[in-house]
């Protein structure tokens, strides 16, 4: 058993299927998961098909429990017997395996090298908006779209950035020095930031200066992810490697590493010295790598930032991404929001049903919408004044389930101080 795509065994046929078979016999025996998500229901129907026998289960049952996996990683907080447990189940790992080999025979499928490449999408669409955003919103150029892409012509998209977040750096990166700050923190602004959400992004780097937090923004990639998803592990492999490259510097510095989407975090952090294990850089830079909110209850916490509130009568329905869950770093949004006085807070911790590329794919399209829908009730019967929520994605699927256009909880927050400054 090996998740290290530098090792032969990982590419060995027989092991994998020697690892898939004894993962799946456990998983028959315990049956947790049989509701938790489309994958597993589809291998225990699969398993009581055949009885049980694993040597049993059809090729077809197999590749669908692969494809119905969507990286929620919500198994891993779920199943009894993760690592350390000495049977060392790891499902979605052995999943995004099973799709390496799979596309290392056949190729990576077009639409999945489309999906994956966040960055040359990215610079398309901002290099072209608002012609871009007009393109998206048309019936007859969806449905080619859908064609080419993969992508569901009735699947509600961000629109692009006018400039890229990289670009509007470098004209004002001089602008955000602090004399004497109280910390340096790198911004990993993420592909989102960089081609979908500049307010996001120059939000961020403006409240970190006027708390006293000098912000650093290296060169970056891709995080890889969206790569990871579709089994490219090569192009995954590369991009990792030169953000390690990149950040650890940094990271050996002692700077921690902040981004304002939870794949994103749990990728660099979970992800990289899985996929360099070799490699102490990588472990160094992922011990630095906190999400944004986390970093800021840190500041809070050290009583280094003070934050001062107005007091509001307002609901909020706050929801909590499965990357940010499983992350084991507490609820970090949440222990903000509970501080500010007025505020009527509604917590959803149901999945989204988006999780990367996948929600976005025309075959899994009203899957991932059925997945949302409890989600969707929950916002619905609360009404509440404002939706937040730290996934990007995440806010995509709310949208388009509820009506509700969600915010990140760093514009709610801002927000807030904007109208306690006003006030004063």
């Amino acid at each position: 058993m090996t998740y290290n795509p530098h090792a032969s065994e990982y590419w060995n046929e027989e092991a994998f299927r020697k690892e898939l078979l004894r993962v799946f016999e456990i998983c028959e025996t315990c049956r947790r998961c049989y509701h938790l998500c489309p994958s597993f229901k589809i291998l225990l129907d699969g398993l009581d098909e055949v009885e049980g026998d694993v040597e049993q289960l059809q090729d077809a049952i197999i590749d669908d429990v692969v494809d119905y996996c969507y990286q929620c990683k919500l198994c891993y907080p779920h199943c009894p017997y993760i690592p350390p447990h000495r049977w060392a189940i790891d499902f979605p790992r052995l999943m995004l395996r099973a799709k390496a080999l799979r596309h290392k025979k056949t190729g990576v499928p077009l639409h999945d090298k489309i999906l994956g490449a966040t960055e040359v999408t990215g610079r398309i669409g901002t290099l072209f908006a608002p012609l871009s955003n007009l393109f998206q919103k048309n019936a007859l150029n969806r449905i080619v779209m859908e064609k080419i892409t993969g992508i569901a012509r009735e699947r509600l998209l961000p629109p692009f950035n006018r400039q890229t977040f990289e670009k509007w750096w470098k004209k004002h990166a001089q602008t955000y020095t602090v004399e004497d700050p109280i910390d340096q923190v790198v911004f990993f602004h993420t592909c989102f930031v960089n081609y979908q959400d500049l307010g996001l992004g120059t939000t961020i780097v403006k409240l970190l200066k006027s708390i006293g937090v000098e912000p650093i923004v290296p060169k970056q990639n891709c995080c890889g992810m969206p790569y990871f998803d579709g089994g490219a592990v090569d192009r995954t492999l590369e991009l990792a490697r030169k953000n390690i490259d990149t950040l650890f510097p940094y990271a050996e510095k002692g700077h921690f590493i902040v981004t304002p989407g939870p794949t994103c975090t749990y990728m660099l952090r979970f992800e990289y010295p899985t996929l360099f294990p070799d490699d102490e850089r990588a472990t160094k830079v992922s011990e630095q790598v906190r999400d944004i909110m986390e970093y800021l209850d840190f500041l809070i916490q050290e009583k280094k930032w003070t934050p001062e509130w107005p007091d509001v009568n307002m609901n909020v329905f706050y929801h909590i991404p499965c990357h940010l869950k499983v992350q084991n770093i507490g609820f970090r949004t949440l222990n903000i929001l509970e501080n500010i006085p007025g505020l009527t807070i509604t917590v959803g911790e149901r999945c989204t049903g988006m999780d990367g590329t996948w929600g976005l794919k025309a075959r899994f399209f009203e899957e991932s919408l059925k997945i949302a829908q409890p989600l969707a009730e929950e916002i619905k019967k609360t009404q509440p004044d404002v939706v937040v929520t730290d996934c990007p994605l995440a806010g995509v699927q709310i949208e388009q389930t509820t009506g509700y256009k969600p915010v990140h909880p760093i514009l709610f927050l801002t927000h807030l101080l904007q109208q306690k400054e006003e006030h004063s």
